[in-house]
């Protein structure tokens, strides 16, 4: 959010608004995160998931070249539009939310793109990257500087 914006109120409508939209990923990225935790941890997660879900994890990811995939994913797809299209109405020429320099919103997201990156299938990352002009790759590779403490 802008500096001294008090902008905690923006935070919160943010944050709210992403939950739906990143919910359309978590078919897809529910199995490869509990594939890399250790033993109990992977166990609590299964448990946990499967008890809100009411399904397995496996059951939860979409068979791979079914038409429900196909549907799944284009609705991921769909999402991220939602997100590339508040970008731009920042202006056509920003490459962040706040513009030309990143904030809050560009962290958020990027840390998404980031854990995706890592635990859906490669060729759906592949995929991914080329969404939206490229726009997800081109955010993991500006904000790469702030990659280390």
């Amino acid at each position: 959010m802008p500096p001294n914006s008090g902008g905690f109120a923006l935070i919160a409508a943010f944050d709210a608004a992403m939950g739906p939209l990143l919910a359309a990923a978590f078919p897809f990225a529910f199995p490869g995160t509990h594939a890399l935790f250790n033993p109990p941890t992977a166990d609590f997660f299964r448990k946990e998931r499967e008890s809100k879900l009411g399904m397995t994890l496996e059951e939860y990811l979409p068979p791979p070249g079914s038409e429900y995939e196909k549907t799944q994913w284009a609705k991921v797809k769909a999402s991220f539009g939602t997100i590339d299209a508040w970008i731009i109405a920042g202006g056509p020429e920003n490459k962040f939310f706040g513009g030309q320099a990143p904030n809050y919103a560009d962290f958020y997201v990027a840390a998404t793109v980031v854990w995706l990156s890592v635990v859906v299938s490669q060729d759906k990352w592949a995929d991914m990257k080329t969404w939206h002009g490229g726009r997800w790759a081109k955010l993991l590779d500006s904000l790469e500087e702030y990659e280390r403490a």
